[in-house]
């Protein structure tokens, strides 16, 4: 292996281990944040009956 090469792959190594350490994000294993609903977006403004019934929540986000 030229000098060359082993340069870059030193460099490969070492900018992957820095990165690895400066990754952003919540590290795994945090609790998520408790769900608060403040409230219901109904035509009169009170709690559905939910009793017996299934719905699927669909959220998504980009950032």
């Amino acid at each position: 292996m030229s000098a060359r090469n082993a340069v870059l792959v030193l460099a490969f190594l070492l900018s992957g281990a820095a990165l690895a350490k400066e990754a952003p994000g919540i590290p795994v294993g945090t609790a998520a944040p408790a769900l608060e609903g403040k409230a219901w977006v109904t035509a009169d403004g009170k709690a559905p009956e939910l009793q017996g019934k299934v719905y699927l929540v669909h959220f998504w986000f980009a950032g």
